[in-house]
């Protein structure tokens, strides 16, 4: 996504027809169309489909959140490619969703826009996918617009320690470098924030995620990593299924902070336009203060919710992903940020506007 030409003007690939038919089979349960007053239109351009590579988990999610929509009296189609998108867009109000991993390149080009500037709204736009797919300049764009990131580092200090990262890309080699000397200038450097808490005499590496609907939180959630791993990046996958240690991470970094993550969120959402994100956050153990590490799309954390399963019982503050209410609550505020975006003028969704900015202009 580096040559701003080859970024507007990719076409889909042709697909073969077992690759639809997978695709198709995989939306068991999503109700069929049925002439309502509105529509939204999914579309699965890249390779990975409807499934956006690890950005929707589509049994636990589409099926009750587009009967919700139903209920709504809102149509849903899937389309895989330029015509599919053409022939579905009619005369009624209609919002589209785009299905990418924003780290992928994803087709984009003259006939996908000229769609959406008929759609009432665009939710996971490719003008989001741009500020947020490259950590430097996601942290340069974002800091601008008054969003709390760790700083960056571009000289060594000893007296700094560093989180290094690779530049783009998740669940990539990171190391904390305690006193550094020198610097990788290919990664991406920003000062480390040290999250370590003790529960019950072992202590963990820290965070929270926000899984927003635009500028609306549906759902806040800790992880953790024992720090006898040896590593400061937190996964679902380090989260242990602790119910207690959840409950008292939730006590501690989420409950006293619902302000300040309302607040984030929904500045997040007008600077990024409608769409389902993660804001990944940390809290500084010595200040209290909170940073957003990473953003990027998603709709639901399904491996969350299945590693922390055999302790569920013992976490209330994680019992919407077991409650069925996960999907219809995301369905609900998608409507609500639907028709707020149908009320306000929104930046264009292609994100022309972006190369202009300094933060796209430096090396990314």
């Amino acid at each position: 996504m580096d040559d701003r030409k080859h970024d507007q003007e990719t076409a889909v690939p042709n697909r073969k027809e077992d690759w639809v038919a997978k695709n198709t089979a995989s939306l068991v349960g999503v109700p069929p169309a049925a002439g309502r007053d509105r529509h939204l239109i999914f579309t699965g351009f890249t390779r990975f489909g409807y499934g956006g590579k690890g950005k929707v988990y589509i049994p636990e999610y589409f099926p009750p959140f587009t009967q919700r929509l139903a209920e709504a009296n809102v149509d849903c189609s899937f389309v895989w490619n330029e015509d599919g998108l053409e022939a579905a867009i009619d005369q009624r109000d209609t919002a589209i969703i785009h299905l990418f991993n924003e780290e992928k390149v994803s087709p984009y080009n003259s006939r996908i826009r000229a769609v959406e500037r008929r759609a009432s709204a665009v939710f996971c736009p490719h003008r989001a996918g741009l500020i947020v797919s490259r950590k430097r300049r996601a942290n340069q764009f974002l800091t601008t617009r008054g969003i709390s990131m760790p700083p960056l580092v571009t000289q060594p200090d000893p007296a700094v320690p560093v989180f290094s990262n690779a530049a783009m890309g998740s669940g990539k080699r990171t190391s904390v470098i305690a006193q550094p000397e020198s610097l990788d200038a290919e990664r991406y450097n920003a000062q480390y924030i040290d999250t370590r808490l003790t529960f019950e005499g072992t202590t963990y590496h820290t965070m929270f995620r926000i899984q927003s609907v635009g500028r609306q939180v549906l759902h806040a959630y800790p992880r953790a990593r024992d720090v006898r791993e040896k590593s400061a990046s937190v996964h679902s996958k380090d989260t242990p299924a602790n119910g207690p240690l959840i409950e008292f991470l939730h006590a501690t970094l989420i409950a006293p902070r619902r302000a300040e993550i309302a607040e984030h969120t929904k500045k997040m959402g007008e600077i990024l336009g409608p769409g389902f994100y993660a804001h990944d956050m940390v809290v500084s153990n010595s200040t209290g203060e909170l940073y957003m590490v990473e953003s990027g799309f998603k709709f639901n954390d399904t491996p969350y919710a299945t590693y922390l399963l055999p302790d569920a019982d013992r976490m209330p503050s994680n019992a919407i992903f077991y409650s069925g209410q996960y999907a219809v609550r995301a369905a609900d505020l998608f409507l609500q940020e639907w028709d707020h975006a149908r009320q306000t003028p929104l930046a264009d969704p292609s994100g022309e506007d972006l190369w202009s900015d300094p933060a796209f202009a430096s090396p990314s």
